[in-house]
């Protein structure tokens, strides 16, 4: 976990997983959030001690119940042991919409996805959905993953993201939370993002606890020549009109240090979100 990032022996960012990199910082919580009806209780195999703990993951987004990001990751979080995935998303493409909330009741209704899978579709912000997957529908996650967006969410950008926006929602709820974001391409390499997410996943699963009310963002490139060069942590870029710079995952350049820059140069961001603004 504080090994150099892949392929830089001058670069001294750590190569981190979906969450190594808040594990130092996050404050522990003890135990899990209290069991409900809808949630954590009616969950099976709860009490064996061997293998994986059992998760109740809420994944949303902020392309739609429909998304083709939001399936990849579906897919990704279904082959993994001991894993229940309930979707709550936007029933509509709500990009752009960051932390915004309808006043009052939102309006939802049971779908299936375009691969056949249950949902639960928002007539809302994204934002939104983690308020009606925590109140309206009683569950009790262990993790919301938002994502994977269609497009990267880096730097000042993640103020306007909806993909960010429902993760640092789930966050101020007390919830560990990552937003998951791929590289702008035809089409954006989802398989890769796929790739990075799971690779945490599986590494730290066990710590989700110790990282209640913490959001992360993944972002990750989609090479059009070349791959991924590694996973690295990094801040936030604070500079506004960067992060849509061309991408080259071929260069020898070190990583930099914020999310552009090492995004730019081909790495995969992981990165602390700061609370949402309110």
């Amino acid at each position: 976990m504080t090994a150099r990032a892949h392929g830089q022996g001058r670069c001294r960012i750590r190569r981190v997983g979906v969450v190594a990199l808040v594990l130092a910082t996050a404050l522990a919580a003890c135990g899990g959030r209290g069991g409900d009806p809808g949630g954590r209780a009616s969950r099976t195999n709860a009490g064996r001690s061997t293998g994986p703990p059992p998760l109740l993951v809420v994944l949303t987004n902020d392309d739609g119940y429909a998304a083709t990001g939001l399936a990849a990751l579906a897919r990704a979080l279904e082959a993994e042991p001991r894993v229940t995935v309930r979707i709550v998303a936007p029933r509509d493409d709500q990009t752009g919409r960051g932390g915004a909330t309808t006043p009052g009741a939102v309006a939802h209704e049971r779908v299936r996805t375009p691969e056949g899978r249950p949902a639960v579709a928002v007539a809302g912000y994204p934002a939104d959905t983690v308020r009606v997957a925590l109140d309206d529908l009683g569950l009790d996650p262990d993790l919301v993953v938002s994502g994977i967006n269609a497009g990267q969410n880096l730097g000042p950008i993640v103020e306007v993201s909806g993909t960010v926006g429902a993760a640092r929602t789930a966050a101020s709820r007390g919830l560990p939370a990552v937003a998951v974001s791929q590289g702008l391409g035809r089409p954006p390499d989802y398989p890769a993002g796929v790739k990075v997410f799971r690779r945490g996943f599986r590494s730290h699963r066990r710590s989700l606890a110790r990282l209640a009310g913490t959001a992360v963002s993944i972002n990750v490139p989609t090479c059009t020549a070349g791959a991924v060069r590694g996973t690295v942590e990094v801040p936030l870029a604070t500079e506004v009109g960067r992060g849509y710079e061309p991408v080259d995952c071929r260069t020898g350049a070190p990583a930099g240090g914020d999310d552009v820059g090492a995004f730019t140069a081909g790495f995969a961001t992981v990165t602390r979100l700061p609370p949402a603004n309110r």
